[in-house]
């Protein structure tokens, strides 16, 4: 079976989407009855072999806003690939542009496509200006373009039950779950003080710890607010890490009204990422539209509790859901009430491994893979 993923959303510096296809290229490498591809913009076009996968790079331009991500645009070249290729199904990782190229030429090229629901624009722009959005017009397009965009698609792959609902809600119902594992011997738990010495970090702090893209979207604007609010009321007992990039990170050191934070680059060396997410006492993520979490589930897999918002998709995968709050006043004082040594570390690192296996949702998916590819 030839398969192809095709996304905007791959480069040095992005986040869930390229960790779901690193893991996706180690796990397909134990198939060699699988032929894997993956089509992805970059500064130039090329082909590289990683495992058993070939990435192919698009030369493809920048978005000056949205840097470093580039988006692929030229429908000849991407159309030139899957006449030569022969895909008996393609994955589309990105609600723009790319669904209406690669629907348009399945039936005459004979591959299957499958969306994969990465990101949910209705609740992206929400988050981003803070749920203030009152306009139902604006919200209806939000959702038709949403269903205009996956109801074509042979089935569409959902990470979270809460997703799953809004689709079918909008009125898409070849919808199946598939929750994406993690490399659970890789996250792991580690000596705190140690690696906090190691990275020039108090011990004597409890240490709050985000990693991701630094957007409105993400909900990061949130976060520093409630991280300066616990500074306002309790002076030096807290520290902030975040670790990432994106369009907020020039703000950020303005809009943190303190000295206890500090801010590390995109990590692509996972056993620096590991380190950095043992040294903290408390994962962080204020998010509204993720719909998934892999960030969650590395943060718990090394042994750390999880607070974020309630009604989310973190809920599905949250162990210690007491730590939810609905809003960030809720948050505040949870954390507040935090005590360290309430924390299962094991517990909260088999409940990952038991739960989120890297191989389980991928054994899933190509099983929904195959059953697509042998319908007529």
């Amino acid at each position: 079976m030839k398969i192809a993923d095709i996304t905007h959303f791959y480069n040095k510096k992005s986040g869930g989407v390229r960790r779901y296809i690193d893991l996706k290229v180690k796990f397909l490498s134990q198939y060699s009855d699988i032929i894997h591809n993956v089509i992805i913009p970059g500064d130039e076009d090329k082909v590289e072999k990683v495992l058993s996968t070939e990435f192919i790079y698009l030369k493809s331009p920048e978005v000056f806003f949205w840097k470093p991500y580039r988006v692929l645009i030229n429908k000849n070249k991407i159309l030139q690939i899957l006449i030569q290729r022969r895909y008996d199904l393609v994955e589309v990782g990105s609600p723009y542009i790319l669904p209406k190229i690669l629907n348009s030429y399945r039936y005459d090229l004979g591959y299957k496509t499958v969306g994969f629901f990465h990101s949910n624009l209705e609740f992206a722009i929400k988050n981003f200006f803070n749920n203030k959005i009152k306009s139902e017009k604006l919200i209806q397009f939000l959702r038709k373009y949403n269903y205009n965009t996956y109801s074509e698609f042979d089935a569409v792959i959902s990470p979270s039950y809460m997703m799953k609902r809004y689709l079918e809600d909008i009125g898409i119902k070849n919808v199946e779950v598939v929750r994406i594992g993690i490399d659970t011997s890789i996250f792991r738990p580690m000596d705190k003080i140690s690696v906090r010495y190691k990275y020039g970090l108090d011990t004597d702090k409890i240490i709050l710890i985000y990693v991701g893209r630094f957007s409105r979207d993400k909900g990061v604007h949130i976060l520093v607010d409630i991280f300066n609010t616990l500074e306002y009321l309790y002076p030096n007992k807290y520290f902030l890490v975040l670790v990432g990039g994106g369009p907020f990170e020039k703000k950020l050191k303005n809009l943190i009204k303190s000295n206890n934070y500090k801010i590390f680059p995109f990590i692509e060396d996972l056993n620096v990422l590991v380190e950095l997410y043992n040294t903290g006492d408390i994962f962080i993520n204020c998010s509204k539209s993720d719909t998934y979490g892999i960030s969650v589930l590395e943060a718990q897999s090394c042994g750390l509790p999880v607070f974020a918002f309630s009604g989310t998709s973190f809920e599905e995968i949250v162990f210690y859901r007491d730590f939810l709050g609905e809003n960030k006043y809720e948050l505040i004082k949870k954390i507040t009430m935090f005590k360290s040594a309430t924390i299962d570390i094991n517990k909260l690192h088999n409940f990952v491994c038991e739960n989120f296996s890297l191989d389980g949702g991928f054994k899933k998916l190509l099983n929904i893979y195959r059953e697509i590819v042998k319908k007529n």
